[in-house]
């Protein structure tokens, strides 16, 4: 479920609750719960920039172990 489908499904679903509450704190509810989708889907995306990022260190570290390899045999070769 994206988080447009679900910030409309809950003010759908907000909009239906019983008539007892204001408009303004039927407005102040779907608020928080739109701040709450929010703050889900960033704290998502900063697990997959996490992984991003550790991925990125591994393969530095592989490119930098290769060119210490080719830098030896290149030695070796001219000895």
């Amino acid at each position: 479920m994206t988080k447009d489908k679900l910030k409309d499904d809950i003010i759908r679903t907000i909009c239906c609750l019983n008539s007892d509450i204001s408009n303004k704190d039927r407005n102040l509810l779907i608020e928080l719960l739109k701040s709450i989708v929010d703050y889900t889907n960033n704290t998502e995306l900063e697990q997959k920039v996490k992984v991003i990022e550790q991925k990125h260190n591994e393969l530095v570290d592989t490119v930098n172990e290769l060119e210490e390899r080719v830098h030896q045999l290149e030695n070796a070769s001219q000895s």
